[in-house]
């Protein structure tokens, strides 16, 4: 069974890079087509298609929580995360992790803006 077209689960516009890293919870992992859909815990209602074509073999349990790493692609359908990293934070305070990447993106952000 083919895992459903996702929408991006973060309304914030993307960096110029096109790069993602967040903690999601894994709803279903279809090994045929290499694709995940992932789910916010805190916004039960966004999920998040990722393509896993470059991390196979993905070994994963449904209702994992991980924190995938790669490039954003948009296409007719929808948008689609290419997996590079995947990373399983079950056992991480999701909330630190959180506020740890927002601030690594708003360090970032702060130095694209003053070169």
């Amino acid at each position: 069974m083919a895992a459903p077209i996702a929408e991006d689960i973060n309304t914030d516009p993307l960096p110029r890079t096109d790069v993602r890293s967040d903690a999601k919870e894994l709803m279903s992992h279809d090994i045929r087509t290499c694709r995940v859909v992932l789910q916010d815990p805190f916004k039960l209602s966004k999920q998040l298609l990722v393509d896993t074509t470059f991390i196979e073999p993905f070994s994963a349990y449904t209702g994992s929580m991980f924190e995938i790493l790669g490039e954003v692609e948009r296409q007719e359908n929808g948008t689609i995360l290419k997996a590079r990293i995947a990373k399983c934070v079950d056992t991480m305070d999701l909330n630190l992790l959180r506020e740890s990447l927002e601030l690594q993106r708003d360090y970032f952000e702060s130095r694209m803006g003053t070169s």
